[in-house]
């Protein structure tokens, strides 16, 4: 049972880490404060590798160079009646910036492109050929651009930082933490950066250092959600489920949390046997997102059924009966029935279980899992001749042969029957191997061999 709910744990861990990877750009948004700074400062010349202006080109420049800040509509206007289609590449440049600044980001990136035909290695048009596909949220695209600013020699925080960013977008993980290395080299104090990396090093599963990471961010920004709902995920990587427990009590405090993460804390109390803890986790989880699709509602009890608490489970029906705002299918109805046949019998009320399954077989005469219970309940009150026959109506079915078969055998040892024991065990073993099966298989042959 310890695995199962591990495994459930593991699960909705995995869930509340949809979408992980996008997170909102802050210091690195290219429509942050000291990103514009450095956009505006962009119109420069790098003679080295881009076109310098010459001695005709000038009074045009010097003519729009006051406007470029303060009224670029002005300079795009005062360079479109002048420029040709023979005119220096820095021209084109200037136009595709300033449609940039304007968010005309076609007309930016048709002059961009315009530039970079006449000049190859135009490093500053790539650079926001780049920031064009990044604020259009196209980061695949980006990619092979900012490949070529860093080949030209335009590595630094912000083509390294968003190339890491887009990679870890397309799920690339060593690649973005390796980019994101070096983002860091220019800009260490980087929340971006440090965010990204520490989710590259999650991904590639080094969680001890994911950890450390998630530490410095948090002492940066305790009042950022994300950070410690990310670091919990990483404690639960490393069965760490106190730890985690306090991460996420801790971002349930700081923001409203969602179903899925209410849920990981009701499955982490009951990893750690606080089922109190674990049911007021599910039953908050119910409040606060009435309209949870069924499916999803259900997951809880399931959790609580596999493990047999029976009571918890109960508690946990009451409150979804009152809150639930969302409308059962019929096959869900039936799923909801049974399980609450199963919390009666764990309870000891066999009549009202006996009351249900027998409703549920009236609608659905061959639900398996209804016949099984039904079969189980019979055989426990000495109904042996009712229990045999719901038992072996249930052997047909795919679904719940095996229990069934196991059912019939311990409905045999009860006859002291132990030739039909042995013989219903094989058949569940041929169909399910476990050693707890061949066990009792091994000690039922030996007591059938004993003289009688």
């Amino acid at each position: 049972m310890k695995k199962i709910l591990t495994a459930s744990i593991t699960m909705t861990g995995i869930l509340c880490l949809c979408n992980a990877s996008a997170f909102p750009l802050t210091d690195s948004n290219p429509d942050s404060p000291a990103f514009r700074k450095r956009f505006m400062a962009s119109y420069g010349v790098n003679a080295d590798i881009e076109p310098t202006l010459s001695q005709k080109d000038r009074p045009l420049y010097e003519s729009i160079a006051p406007h470029l800040e303060n009224d670029p509509r002005y300079a795009i206007q005062q360079v479109e009646q002048q420029i040709t289609r023979d005119s220096n590449a820095a021209f084109d440049f200037l136009l595709g910036n300033l449609y940039y600044s304007i968010e005309d980001f076609a007309a930016a990136k048709r002059h961009l492109q315009n530039a970079v035909k006449k000049f190859p290695t135009f490093r500053r048009a790539y650079r926001t050929l780049a920031l064009i596909e990044v604020q259009q949220s196209r980061f695949t695209a980006s990619v092979p651009l900012w490949r070529k600013v860093i080949t030209l020699g335009g590595g630094d925080a912000q083509s390294y930082g968003l190339l890491a960013y887009a990679y870890l977008l397309e799920e690339k993980y060593a690649s973005a933490a390796t980019a994101y290395d070096m983002a860091r080299m220019f800009a260490p104090d980087s929340h971006d950066y440090k965010r990204g990396k520490a989710q590259c090093l999650f991904m590639t599963e080094n969680y001890t250092a994911a950890i450390a990471l998630f530490d410095e961010l948090i002492s940066e920004s305790p009042d950022q959600q994300d950070y410690w709902m990310f670091q919990a995920n990483a404690f639960i990587a490393q069965e760490r489920y106190n730890q985690a427990i306090a991460n996420l009590e801790i971002a349930h405090e700081l923001g409203t949390p969602t179903w899925e993460s209410l849920i990981l804390l009701g499955d982490l109390y009951l990893s750690q046997n606080t089922y109190p803890l674990a049911i007021a986790a599910y039953q908050k989880a119910l409040n606060a997102h009435p309209t949870t699709p069924p499916d999803k509602a259900l997951l809880p009890l399931q959790s609580l059924l596999k493990l047999k608490h029976y009571a918890e489970a109960k508690a946990y029906v009451q409150t979804l009966d009152q809150t639930l705002q969302s409308e059962l299918t019929p096959e869900q109805q039936i799923e909801y029935s049974l399980m609450q046949a199963e919390i009666e019998l764990g309870l000891g009320a066999a009549e009202s279980a006996r009351v249900r399954l027998t409703d549920i077989l009236n609608r659905e005469p061959l639900n398996g899992h209804a016949l099984v219970l039904l079969g189980n309940l019979e055989k426990n009150q000495g109904n042996f001749a009712k229990a045999e026959l719901h038992l072996e109506r249930a052997t047909h079915l795919a679904a719940v042969q095996v229990q069934a078969w196991e059912s019939l055998g311990q409905l045999a040892i009860k006859r002291r029957d132990f030739k039909q024991a042995i013989q219903s065990f094989e058949q569940a073993y041929k169909l399910k191997p476990s050693p707890q099966l061949k066990d009792y298989i091994e000690k039922l042959t030996s007591m059938e061999s004993l003289p009688q």
